[in-house]
């Protein structure tokens, strides 16, 4: 979960780097988001942004001062997302990895 798009836009779009337009950010970037994660709500988004749920072990609420602890980890974020979409067709088993979660 990135801290928002917006000031990296204008950080990587010096001339040396070449332009990174909004266009280019809205069909190039996605921005994975988990709620109770404040890391991504620094800074707007210029790009597209999946929210996705964040939940403690055995599926319980995360309160909102141990969201970004509990919720910012990618492994955690990757886990999520591979509970709610599996992985066809290559129907990789991460369970072992994302059972502490």
């Amino acid at each position: 979960s990135a801290p928002g798009t917006r000031y990296s836009q204008a950080f990587f779009s010096w001339p040396k780097l070449g332009s990174v337009s909004e266009e280019r950010m809205q069909r190039n970037v996605v921005v994975v988001m988990p709620d109770n994660d404040a890391v991504p709500r620094v800074d707007q988004h210029e790009s597209v942004v999946q929210r996705i749920q964040c939940f403690a072990k055995n599926h319980t609420p995360v309160g909102f001062f141990d969201g970004t602890k509990t919720c910012h980890p990618i492994v955690k974020s990757a886990c999520e997302v591979w509970r709610v979409c599996g992985d066809v067709p290559m129907h990789r088993d991460f369970s072992e990895e994302c059972s502490r979660y």
